[in-house]
């Protein structure tokens, strides 16, 4: 459809024949074309709203989103009720990365038409940009109230649930959308996601089945689905989902990355690197791909490339948190005079084992105040270089901050000078005092055993790892028929409950009732023998304290015990028993009573 001519007329045709030129061009996606119009109409009436917001909107589609903000501006002055004229406003400050500009925007346009479900619903996508999920669903349910077939609005609903961690009412509200729209295969491959957040993975691949179903060329839920199959310990059929999906889309970043992690469960890291690269290569800020491929340098050894990279986790409070201020953060090393604030981002055992860094910034000529959860507190009070502990990082006072996690990479750690001047952590006399009483005291060796980590239901990654490092007591039988050890239960939370049900109380001592933090778990391993342990914080308390320590680690191990290399540099004192293959805990056992047996009569 050509543009009709709009010269050598009436001011009043001349605007009329331009405008409707450029409202077709406009429709028909001829975006220079649309610009070009516009400003001939408001050459003809420089006071037209309605040209200036067709020439933001053309400007908008020609990617000018600087001169589109300015022609939206021009309409709102000149119009400062204009609803179209904010989100417009709005929509060019979101697209340039200015999403506190964007709320404020919306908000106005919320304010002013508050029966305007498209400005609610862009507020809530401006709020989520920023994190702000719960303000953002509630916005998204606002835009539905009002228009309750909008679509964009059913759907980022429910991904604000689930990212403000209220998965479970994500999938009520996604079975009931699907229950008017059986056939949206996008409300339906975002269920699957919901279901996979609260766990319930099975449920998940067969939404996502069924999505593939009525869309066999659907390529995320194929990706998805792999994901999803990768959850039940399904690999073969994962893989074969990610090369049908890489079929119909090569290089499909998503389907690139969940091979790369199905690489990664096989120890195959060279592979997985290669892989992770190749989403970079499409996507340089790739955050999973980046952290990812951080873990797999971490695990070859290749320690000063990972850690760099590792620091790709801060600000994402699923990876490593969000820091209390960026624009204080340590970059480098320690100054002298300096007070520098420590703080643990990540899990106890990560904590444990970067706290030997105090001592280094303590040499540098730092000030440490340590921000870590209370149960930690007595515990690294007692470690060399901590000057003071709180709780909140917000409330401490301080020059610099640094993550634990990070000191690695500030003093260039490789695998030659790991900080490993053992012990690092002691424990108080009174503590040692309380607990020397609560143990076996029969003259046999001292052993101690936890078999179950602690999982975190709201993150699937960390809950998936949990079920496969943890295993049940009842796996570990063969190590307490033995009548030369006395075994001691360090295991907290409900699998301790296992000990009852399986009648273990005359073999197994549990002192861990009384524990109050880690403190109290520190003076217990200190009276022990040998600790006996799944991949969790007590590995790295019992490393740290100097203790004999041996590790059961699953096939796809944790990055820091090196592919399971049997001995370990950041815990000298530290034995590793990785599973020959995935799953295979009672090649593990079979192999550590074998140890047991010849650990108790060197000690007879």
């Amino acid at each position: 459809m050509g543009m009709k001519p709009c010269r050598g007329q009436a001011p009043d045709a001349s605007y009329a024949a331009c405008r409707e030129a450029a409202d077709a061009a406009l429709r028909e996606g001829r975006f220079a074309a649309a610009e070009a119009a516009y400003r001939e109409a408001l050459a003809a009436a420089p006071q037209s709203v309605a040209a200036c917001l067709g020439l933001g909107e053309a400007l908008c589609g020609l990617g000018r989103l600087q001169e589109a903000g300015a022609a939206y501006a021009c309409a709102a002055r000149l119009d400062p009720a204009s609803a179209a004229a904010l989100r417009g406003l709005g929509l060019t400050a979101s697209g340039l990365g200015r999403h506190d500009q964007a709320v404020a925007l919306f908000g106005r346009a919320v304010r002013l038409h508050p029966e305007d479900a498209q400005a609610h619903f862009l507020l809530a996508e401006a709020l989520r940009a920023l994190g702000r999920h719960r303000q953002a669903a509630a916005c998204y349910g606002q835009a539905l109230r009002l228009a309750p077939g909008h679509a964009a609005a059913m759907l980022h609903y429910g991904l604000a649930l689930v990212a403000d961690g209220r998965a479970r009412e994500a999938v009520i509200w996604y079975e009931r959308a699907l229950q008017d729209n059986p056939g949206d295969v996008l409300l339906r491959n975002d269920l699957g996601h919901a279901l996979r957040q609260t766990g319930r993975s099975e449920a998940a691949r067969e939404q996502f089945a069924l999505a593939l179903a009525q869309r066999p060329d659907f390529v995320p839920a194929r990706v998805n689905y792999a994901v999803a199959c990768r959850d039940l310990g399904e690999n073969a059929a994962a893989e074969a989902a990610c090369d049908e999906a890489l079929a119909q889309a090569p290089d499909y970043p998503p389907a690139l990355f969940t091979l790369g992690a199905l690489r990664q469960d096989l120890r195959r890291h060279e592979e997985a690197i290669a892989l992770f690269d190749r989403v970079l290569a499409h996507a340089p800020d790739n955050v999973p791909a980046r952290w990812n491929k951080a873990l797999s340098l971490l695990a070859l050894g290749r320690l000063a490339e990972g850690f760099a990279l590792y620091e790709t986790g801060l600000g994402h409070k699923d990876l490593r948190g969000v820091p209390p201020d960026p624009s204080r953060r340590l970059t480098g090393r320690p100054r002298a005079g300096e007070r520098l604030l420590l703080w643990a981002e990540q899990g106890f055992g990560d904590a444990i084992q970067c706290i030997r860094y105090a001592a280094l910034c303590k040499a540098c000529g730092a000030e440490t105040v340590v921000a870590c959860p209370p149960a930690l507190h007595r515990l690294f009070l007692h470690c060399p270089g901590v000057d003071a502990v709180c709780e909140d990082p917000a409330a401490a006072q301080y020059d610099r901050y640094v993550a634990l996690m990070s000191l690695p990479h500030c003093f260039g750690t490789t695998l030659d000078d790991i900080p490993a001047d053992i012990p690092y952590l002691f424990v108080s006399e009174e503590a040692r005092a309380a607990w020397a009483s609560r143990l076996p005291r029969d003259g046999r060796p001292r052993v101690g055993f936890v078999w179950a980590g602690s999982p975190r239901g709201d993150m699937p990654e960390t809950r998936l790892a949990d079920r496969r490092r943890s295993l049940p007591l009842a796996r570990l039988l063969p190590l307490f028929s033995r009548d030369d050890v006395a075994c001691v239960s360090l295991q907290m939370g409900e699998a301790a409950g296992q000990i009852r049900e399986l009648g273990l109380e005359g073999r197994l001592a549990d002192p861990m009732g009384g524990v109050r933090d880690f403190m109290d778990t520190a003076a217990i391993v200190a009276g022990l023998d040998l600790v006996i342990s799944v991949d969790t914080a007590v590995v790295h308390l019992a490393g740290a304290l100097g203790r004999p320590v041996w590790v059961l680690s699953r096939f796809d191990a944790c990055w820091r015990w090196l592919c399971n290399r049997e001995t370990n540099p950041w815990y000298p004192g530290a034995r590793v028993f990785g599973q020959p293959a995935s799953g295979d805990w009672d090649a593990v056992v079979a192999r550590v009573a074998a140890e047991l047996a010849r650990f108790a009569r060197e000690r007879q």
